[in-house]
């Protein structure tokens, strides 16, 4: 901060300070959305801290008056965190409110997008099944395993194609 904005804050914690601190994003997002549409893309939610949910909480009044979409993205089981999100959301905006809950892959469409990552055919069966069963078919940890499996050498990429060493079992 500037000497003027420092002197402004000097003296200001806790309460107070995160009093301001959600004024300040209320009024940024109020006059963003004054000029277009806003949306606010939030990502792993799960893992926010206490104070981020209240402020969450509370700018999704935000979108009773003006033009402002969130887009709030979690996994499931996160009580303190995601779960308490989605119940201030329900309690207070339950007609504002969409939720969307992705389900795992099943075993043939986890099998497709390894192919689709790898644009290959004959991965082993064995291995490719260990990765689905190690990743309950979740496509975010498909995505990583196969990533980790290049980044270590185990699959190699030579001109538009991956090819398996033989560091893979």
């Amino acid at each position: 901060l500037n000497e003027e904005d420092t002197a402004r804050v000097a003296g200001i914690e806790g309460e107070s300070l995160e009093g301001l601190i959600l004024k300040s994003i209320d009024t940024l997002i109020m006059k963003a959305s004054l000029q277009k549409p806003v949306v606010i893309v939030m990502e792993d939610i799960h893992w926010a801290d206490n104070s981020s949910i209240d402020i969450l909480g509370s700018l999704c009044r935000l979108t009773e008056q003006y033009p402002v979409l969130f887009i709030n993205l979690m996994r499931p089981g996160y009580k303190e965190t995601g779960e308490r999100i989605l119940q201030i959301v329900r309690s207070r905006y339950p007609e504002r409110n969409k939720e969307i809950v992705l389900k795992a892959l099943n075993s043939e469409y986890s099998d497709q997008l390894i192919n689709n990552l790898l644009k290959m055919h004959g991965f082993p069966g064995k291995v490719k099944n260990d990765i689905i069963r190690q990743t309950g078919g979740n496509p975010f940890f498909i995505e990583e395993i196969i990533r980790s499996f290049i980044d270590e050498g185990v699959i190699l990429q030579k001109s538009d194609a991956f090819h398996i060493t033989d560091r893979i079992n």
